[in-house]
C-alpha cells in the first residue's frame, strides 16, 4: 500500500522508545551500516532465517549522521522497540556503529564539521 510512504503515520510503532546517548564529544568519524543492519535485525526489523517473522513496529531513527558534531549526552539514535532485552542489544550495537572521534580543526582553531578534507584551486 503506497500510503503508507506518504503517511507512514499508519505503521506501526513499537511500544518502548529508547534513546542511545553520546559517551564522548565529537565529530561522528563513521557509522558501520552492518552493525546497524544487525542491531535493526536484533530488534526484529529483519529475518535471521527465511522463515523468521519481520516485526514492523521496530526500527531505529539516526539523531546523528556521519561528519556531525555531537556531545556527551546528546542523543545518537533513538530506538522503537516492544522488547527490552531485544532493545538493549540492540542498543550495545548501536553504539558500537557510532565512531566519535576528535574533530579536525581549522587555521581559525574552529572545530571543522566538513567532510572535505582539502580543497585543491
Amino acid at each position: 500500500d503506497a500510503s503508507y510512504i506518504i503517511h507512514p503515520d499508519k505503521l506501526p510503532r513499537g511500544e518502548r522508545i529508547e534513546k542511545v546517548i553520546a559517551e564522548k564529544s565529537g565529530v561522528i568519524a563513521s557509522l558501520d551500516a552492518e552493525l546497524m543492519g544487525k542491531a535493526c535485525m536484533t530488534l526484529g526489523g529483519g529475518r535471521e532465517t527465511k522463515d523468521s517473522g519481520i516485526d514492523l513496529s521496530v526500527g531505529i531513527y539516526l539523531d546523528r549522521k556521519t561528519g556531525e558534531m555531537v556531545e556527551v549526552g546528546q542523543p545518537i539514535a533513538t530506538i522503537y522497540g516492544s522488547d527490552e532485552h531485544k532493545i538493549q542489544s540492540a542498543k550495545k550495537l548501536i553504539k558500537e556503529a557510532y565512531i566519535i572521534e576528535e574533530p579536525d580543526y581549522d587555521i581559525e582553531g574552529k572545530a571543522s564539521q566538513s567532510m572535505i578534507i582539502k580543497v585543491i584551486n
